[in-house]
């Protein structure tokens, strides 16, 4: 019930005057509305997700074709495995993306050259689109460095590249990619990036510009409208993301476009103060892990217990597989004889955590290694809280198991 009450005087009489109103059914439309947005907006999330990932299986089925194709050409067929391995990295990268929006993830924020992130990219930006689009890039080779995320600002690039795209489509045009450096005072930011939360001075300015058909206005006011699209299934993680991802970075985002004649967005990030470091050389790698180890390892899926057992093999260690916390306890009592434990979080009966002091107690000398798909500043707490030698976030390659083995072993020689 909604009641609006006002006092009034009759006379020498003072009265309560209130109207009663009920209010269910307005209630009950407003609930089916929040409803139906949240449908809405997970349906656009979905389609997003479908949309990037469906870029990246492309581009890797495409390099691995291609890899196919040129077994005889090493050099060549070694190009097309690494652009295959880099889309697989953007698609780790994408799932650590979808964590960051669950609350389940971390991003790390660092020292970054804009020039290389489109670097690194643009190949795969190549192969990915559609063959109307020609990219272009022009790239100031005097840059500072900006603070920021690569993920998320891959993420950024590729959506708006992958947009561009299908703004030219079925035409044929360019897509460029354009950097620069630029002094931005405050009367500059006030006209160039109205209502940005911009501090005056150096930024890096990254453009992405295309050939293609331009926007309405109408369309480019609601271009960053959470619920708003002009494809209907959804397409990427969406404007509305992508200026999110900006305001975290303290960036700027202006776009111009005319029917007809393009789309341009500018970017415009601040420049980073501190002095970037130079890196440290890398150091050797340590001496392979071989002889005479047993390590168990225990996950949920078969593709990812068979292909680390390989891996292992590969090395000359022993390996037992289990296929949850339950059939590794089952194992360990029957033969507590391992090593090192490679332990997942996630699995139905017995999941990491419940069976991690059983198998301490089954196999008090092994060593364990969590593994799991969340970050390891998320898990980090566990590690010694639980007694855990080391973590190892998925995905992981040979080089990332190698180092957790050798991190959980410590100075412990191989062949012991």
């Amino acid at each position: 019930m909604e009641v609006h009450s006002s006092p009034i005087q009759m006379g020498d009489h003072r009265l309560l005057f209130s109207i009663i109103h009920d209010i269910t059914e307005r209630r009950q439309a407003e609930a089916a509305l929040r409803s139906a947005q949240k449908l809405e907006s997970l349906g656009l999330m979905a389609g997003g997700i479908a949309h990037d990932f469906n870029n990246l299986l492309t581009v890797l089925l495409g390099n691995l074709d291609l890899l196919r194709q040129t077994l005889d050409q090493p050099l060549e067929a070694e190009q097309h495995l690494d652009h295959a391995e880099q889309v697989l990295h953007r698609a780790a990268g994408l799932t650590r993306q979808l964590l960051a929006y669950s609350g389940r993830g971390v991003f790390v924020t660092g020292p970054l050259c804009l020039n290389k992130l489109v670097e690194e990219l643009a190949p795969l930006l190549t192969v990915g689109i559609s063959r109307h689009a020609r990219i272009r890039t022009e790239l100031d080779g005097h840059l500072p460095w900006i603070e920021g995320d690569a993920t998320q600002l891959q993420q950024v690039i590729l959506n708006l590249v992958t947009n561009a795209a299908d703004a030219i489509a079925p035409d044929e045009g360019v897509i460029t990619l354009r950097t620069r450096r630029e002094e931005l005072d405050a009367e500059a930011l006030a006209a160039r990036f109205p209502g940005e939360a911009l501090a005056p001075g150096t930024h890096v300015v990254l453009e992405v510009s295309d050939t293609g058909q331009g926007m309405e206005d109408e369309v480019r006011r609601k271009l960053f409208d959470p619920f708003f699209t002009t494809k209907g299934a959804g397409r990427g993680l969406g404007l509305a993301a992508m200026a999110g991802i900006l305001r975290g970075h303290k960036a700027g985002v202006r776009v111009h476009s005319v029917p007809g004649e393009g789309t341009t967005f500018t970017l415009a990030f601040p420049r980073l103060k501190r002095p970037v470091l130079p890196q440290a050389a890398t150091s050797p790698k340590a001496t392979p892990l071989a002889g005479r180890l047993t390590v168990l390892v225990v996950d949920d899926e078969a593709g990812v217990r068979e292909t680390t057992g390989a891996l292992l093999q590969k090395r000359g260690w022993t390996v037992r597989l289990a296929e949850d916390g339950q059939d590794a306890l089952e194992q360990l009592e029957a033969d507590p004889a391992v090593d090192v434990v490679l332990l997942d979080l996630t699995m139905p009966r017995v999941d990491g955590l419940q069976a991690l002091p059983r198998i301490q107690a089954l196999a008090p000398g092994a060593k364990v290694i969590l593994s799991s798909g969340y970050t390891s500043q998320e898990v980090h707490g566990l590690l010694h809280e639980l007694g855990a030698a080391a973590f190892l976030e998925k995905p992981y390659d040979s080089a990332k198991l190698e180092e957790a083995l050798a991190k959980a072993l410590g100075s412990r020689p191989a062949g012991a």
